[in-house]
């Protein structure tokens, strides 16, 4: 018998997208999505929703099949038994065997798969593989599928007073939390905000796959997180750690790949030599930066990339979120600069931290690592890179 052909499906944006695209392709085999706490397997058979289970909704066919037929449970599990040892389907053999309509078995069919579907909505930390397959799949009873429109839910309704309460309760060393749509706050603590930053900078930073931002100066962190359609922003007390604040957030985020293997570094730009072995020297300290970027305002700069990895969608994210940094924090009593800055993303492949070069340049340095990777060392590496750089005439 031929192994299935394995499909890795990116979940940055959760996995239902990617069932969309499986569905527009009319792919048959099985969609498998995983988390810590959840698990859940779509079968598709040529574009069609054949069947899905969910470790969050488990036997609701069943339920719903016995209560609406009048099946005895101990008979339905002898026809699954049945089924299981013949290889048989199961919604076919009810009909066939007059335990249940066909009107009964398609209507409790869709109800597992809404339920099965509904437990994905809102989840980006969800790994997800397509496990291509064919033969027995293909020949199910189109009668028992589904298109998507029939099987698909739409997702509740952010609560925001809910998120808010959640957000506190996983940070609570937050000086203050709010939610916001399209720049405008949905809920804040407290009511009345001693300090909020600038709503054009939601979109400005959130644009593409960015998921997480952390804006820091001296002792102060910021911390955005993209959630749905909403921005969350947390002002983080200065004694508790950024990484802290990073963990207790990452159920929000897309789950980080492996750390690929050590590869080569290639270049991309110019730069005067000892620009370039101040870069060459930060990655030389560390094997998990993927790119280090230095840039001033308006130009794309010199980058010491891994050989296997396309830069320029990174550089690009990199060069349009680098004013940010120039950006203001409103407060109660005026403006307050934001210096010494710093700032990171979380995307979907890669953290990214930024740094300005403290000469007045306005130069900035980026160094990239996997999102498997630890984050200490990249910090510390930005540290001590740009005040070498900062003694390079720019």
């Amino acid at each position: 018998m031929n192994a299935p052909r394995v499909r890795h499906v990116g979940a940055r944006r959760g996995p239902l997208p990617k069932l969309s695209a499986l569905v527009a392709a009319q792919a048959t085999g099985e969609l498998v999505c995983a988390a810590e706490d959840l698990e859940v397997h779509v079968f598709l058979q040529r574009g069609r929703v054949a069947w899905a289970t969910s470790s969050a909704a488990p036997l609701v066919f069943a339920r719903e099949l016995c209560a609406r037929a009048g099946i005895e449970p101990e008979a339905f599990r002898e026809v699954v038994e049945g089924c299981r040892h013949d290889r048989r389907p199961l919604g076919e053999t009810l009909v066939a065997w007059k335990l249940a309509s066909a009107e009964d078995v398609r209507a409790c069919l869709a109800e597992q798969i809404r339920q099965a579907l509904a437990s994905l909505h809102g989840r980006t930390n969800v790994n997800a593989l397509f496990l291509e397959r064919g033969n027995r799949f293909a020949e199910y009873d189109t009668a028992l599928t589904f298109s998507l429109e029939e099987v698909r839910t739409e997702p509740q309704p952010i609560d925001d007073p809910d998120l808010l309460g959640q957000l506190r309760a996983s940070v609570p060393e937050s000086r203050w939390v709010v939610v916001r749509h399209g720049g405008a706050a949905r809920a804040s603590w407290p009511s009345e905000l001693p300090v909020d930053i600038a709503p054009e900078l939601d979109a400005q930073l959130f644009e593409g796959d960015v998921e997480l931002v952390a804006l820091r100066a001296g002792e102060q962190a910021l911390v955005g997180l993209s959630i749905r359609d909403r921005v969350a922003w947390l002002d983080v007390e200065p004694a508790y750690r950024l990484g802290g604040v990073l963990v207790a957030l990452a159920p929000w985020l897309s789950p980080p790949p492996r750390c690929g293997a050590i590869a080569r570094m290639s270049e991309y730009g110019e730069a005067p030599a000892v620009v370039k072995e101040i870069l060459h020297e930060s990655l030389r300290r560390s094997s998990d930066v993927a790119i280090a970027h230095l840039h001033g305002p308006g130009d794309v700069g010199f980058a010491l990339h891994r050989e296997d990895l396309d830069p320029t969608a990174h550089l690009e994210l990199q060069r349009r979120r680098a004013p940010a940094l120039q950006k203001f924090v409103q407060t109660g009593d005026g403006e307050m600069g934001l210096d010494q800055r710093s700032m990171l993303l979380a995307c979907a492949e890669l953290w990214h931290f930024a740094a300005e070069v403290p000469d007045g340049s306005g130069r900035v340095l980026w160094l990239s690592i996997e999102r498997g990777c630890s984050q200490g060392l990249a910090w510390a590496l930005l540290a001590a890179s740009v005040r070498e750089l900062a003694r390079v005439d720019a």
